[in-house]
């Protein structure tokens, strides 16, 4: 697999581990049990998401990239953090920008001709974004944290 590949492979790890981090900035702010149950699950597919491609990566024979924020993940963390903080709605509205990202940058890189092993991965990928995303829309469209709240 030529570098371009493998740093494009690499750069997804990287965007997972940004959304670890604004993950943890979300659930830190939420006070529903219901939502942060939800964002727990997604966090934990972002997880899921840095060992499958890391091992992959590994087994390729080159050095899977290790957590560290860029300045983009500072920016991405900062935003989610101070969002987060005006309650459950900006949390749920800063998550969805990310997912936004992660749904075109997997998108864009499930439809690229990979190995099939490589492809799996991210195509699974891929679906679990879409997944994050219509569920994040759809209680942000429904207020959903209000009746949770009730529960």
């Amino acid at each position: 697999m030529d570098s371009e590949r493998m740093s494009e492979l690499k750069a997804l790890v990287q965007l997972n581990h940004e959304l670890l981090g604004c993950y943890d900035q979300a659930i830190e702010h939420i006070d529903v049990p219901a939502v942060r149950d939800l964002l727990r699950s997604f966090r934990n597919d972002h997880e899921q998401h840095v060992r499958a491609l890391c091992e992959w990566i590994g087994q390729q024979g080159v050095q899977a990239p290790r957590p560290a924020r860029d300045l983009m993940g500072l920016l991405m963390t900062g935003f989610t953090a101070v969002r987060s903080m005006t309650g459950t709605e900006g949390a749920l509205k800063s998550l969805r920008r990310r997912e936004r990202v992660a749904c075109r940058r997997y998108g864009e890189a499930a439809g690229q001709d990979w190995p099939i092993e490589v492809r799996g991965i991210l195509e699974t990928h891929c679906q679990d974004e879409q997944r994050h995303l219509k569920c994040v829309e759809q209680a942000l469209a429904e207020r959903a944290w209000e009746a949770w709240a009730m529960r």
